[in-house]
């Protein structure tokens, strides 16, 4: 039988085109951690990705690090065409 430990942290991300914003929050809501970078700094897709997995690393590094105690939430804007991330 396999148990399910609680999670006790949530990596979360907010895309939008002005924006990327990004937190550590713990089971009550409360913002461990964050940060945010312009989204159109990275216009390529490769490119944007790799730079907020970097950040998403050392905020989570600086913070006590990836266990398995953390999971991962995303919002995304809905229109994100080909390997742009402008309209």
């Amino acid at each position: 039988m396999e148990l399910y430990k609680a999670k006790n942290r949530v990596i979360g991300v907010d895309v939008t085109i002005a924006a990327t914003n990004y937190a550590i929050v713990d089971v009550r809501g409360d913002i461990l951690a964050e940060g945010s970078f312009p989204t159109m700094d990275y216009p390529n897709v490769g490119d944007y990705v790799s730079e907020l997995a970097r950040r998403i690393v050392e905020l989570s590094e600086n913070n006590g690090g990836l266990g398995t105690d953390t999971s991962s939430r995303y919002q995304l804007p809905e229109r994100q065409h080909h390997n742009q991330l402008h309209p």
